[in-house]
């Protein structure tokens, strides 16, 4: 059972290759700054939906976000 609950949540884990196209001018920017832009759009993603989580816990609580 241990071995089974270890593989199912290396495989959550497992990288996803998604296209995302962005303006030119922003690449530019970001490659001579030396951003990860994989770190950087996973940090984003993470911040965001923690956001609506939260505003959805204040919705449900019935507070206004």
């Amino acid at each position: 059972m241990l071995i089974l609950i270890f593989i199912r949540r290396r495989e959550e884990n497992k990288a996803v290759n998604k296209m995302v196209t962005l303006p030119k001018w922003l690449v530019d920017l970001g490659k001579e700054k030396k951003i990860n832009f994989s770190q950087v759009l996973q940090q984003a993603l993470k911040k965001r939906i923690r956001s609506i989580a939260k505003l959805k816990r204040q919705w449900n609580k019935g507070d206004s976000p």
